[in-house]
């Protein structure tokens, strides 16, 4: 089925939210349109919208929020200690911005032979803690946004506590993105 009347454009740089001019032959002639439309032919193919979880049964189309592309440049940094002390809080993975970058952190995961406490430091303040357990090992922790931002030339580590009474080793990784 042919639809004269919608252009469907990418807009300057795939823009989502762009619009299309549509010419009309009445008043008012220049009219803008979103660039997708999504109908049915009748008013018995037009559902509601449900805000609960879908059967399989509802003609409709299923969406989910859209997780924003964070600006500036990803910013991984990994790095592990080995032969770690019981009982010694020690830095596992340290990142310090430079003289005029803004790095924006959205998460970090950690890990190691034992189960632990981690705790994200900034400037040398806890900012957040997480723990692993005995049945897992790995912390994973990750934000569709920016908890903590923070601004030029300051030190971001996370450090790992242990008390399984003998050395380990731990790797972490900060998850951001620089600006």
């Amino acid at each position: 089925m042919s639809d004269d009347y919608t252009v469907l454009n990418p807009g300057v740089g795939g823009d989502v939210m762009d619009e299309s001019l549509v010419v009309y032959p009445s008043a008012p002639t220049n009219r803008k349109r979103p660039r997708v439309v999504v109908t049915g032919e009748g008013l018995d193919d037009i559902v509601a919208s449900a805000d609960t979880n879908v059967a399989g049964t509802e003609r409709g189309l299923v969406t989910r929020p859209v997780v924003p592309n964070y600006p500036g440049t990803p910013n991984n940094t990994f790095d592990s200690a080995a032969g770690v002390s019981s009982n010694v809080e020690t830095t596992v993975v340290s990142y310090t911005t430079g003289g005029s970058e803004a790095f924006y952190f959205v998460g970090l995961v950690s890990s190691g032979n034992t189960n632990a406490l981690y705790k994200l430091y900034v400037d040398g303040t806890p900012y957040l803690a997480g723990r692993t357990s005995v049945a897992n090992l790995t912390l994973s922790l990750s934000y569709s946004f920016s908890p903590i931002k923070v601004g030029a030339s300051t030190t971001i580590e996370i450090k790992v506590l242990h008390k399984a009474g003998v050395n380990c080793d731990f790797e972490a990784t900060i998850l951001g993105y620089s600006l």
